[in-house]
């Protein structure tokens, strides 16, 4: 590990739980280089990639600069719950490896320094909620979708339904999570609604052929 540069890695996995479908889970690691004690010091994670669990964002008051209510409402559903809780297994078992303990001194989340050190049952559940946390990647609070879609904010051309000469572009606009980090497919977004609104003769979605079912990436 490198005490000058931040390095991160990401790997996705499917976690053949819950009706996720693929590439549903992942491991992260990164450096954390500035921490005191000027000792190198890693970080390794298990994330839900496809969260089943739905949070809300609510306005405080009629002042615009008002902080929103936001609520993450984590693990609330079960099969989040099921998937987080062989995921916190497997990221143990990893951090056990030999691969590992060769370059780390100490590993553990919390005072669990293995699997077996984890709590049982409906104790596993509430330690679990405790100490998970947004990977800085939220989206999905102002979806587009289709004219018969009671929870879309947006049309599919991204603009705010009700209002005229206001779109939105960003991760908010996302009608579902994407199974991987957002920036990408913000930029792609954001890319694809430029071309269609600076396009003379702009084709509406409605007139677009289908792209197909989703299929796996590989």
């Amino acid at each position: 590990m490198t005490d000058k540069y931040a390095v991160s890695c990401l790997v996705r996995f499917n976690s053949g739980l819950g009706g996720a479908g693929p590439n549903d889970m992942g491991f992260g690691s990164f450096n954390l280089f500035n921490e005191p004690g000027g000792h190198a010091q890693g970080l390794i994670f298990v994330t839900l990639f496809r969260a089943f669990s739905a949070g809300t964002v609510r306005l405080a008051a009629r002042d615009p600069r008002a902080d929103p209510q936001i609520d993450l409402n984590m693990l609330s559903d079960q099969r989040d719950r099921q998937r987080m809780r062989e995921g916190v297994r497997r990221l143990l078992q990893l951090a056990a490896h030999p691969a590992v303990t060769s370059i780390s001194q100490d590993m553990g989340i919390g005072e669990v320094r293995a699997e077996a050190g984890l709590p049982r049952h409906d104790d596993l559940d509430r330690w679990l909620l405790a100490r998970c946390g947004t990977i800085g990647h939220p989206c999905g609070s102002a979806p587009m979708g289709s004219d018969t879609d009671p929870n879309a904010v947006l049309d599919p051309d991204c603009r705010v339904r009700g209002l005229q000469g206001l779109r939105v572009a960003d991760a908010s606009s996302l009608p579902a999570a994407p199974r991987a980090n957002n920036h990408l497919s913000c930029v792609m977004l954001a890319e694809h609604l430029a071309q269609r609104m600076i396009a003379p003769h702009a084709q509406t979605v409605d007139s677009l052929p289908s792209a197909g079912p989703e299929r796996p990436s590989t």
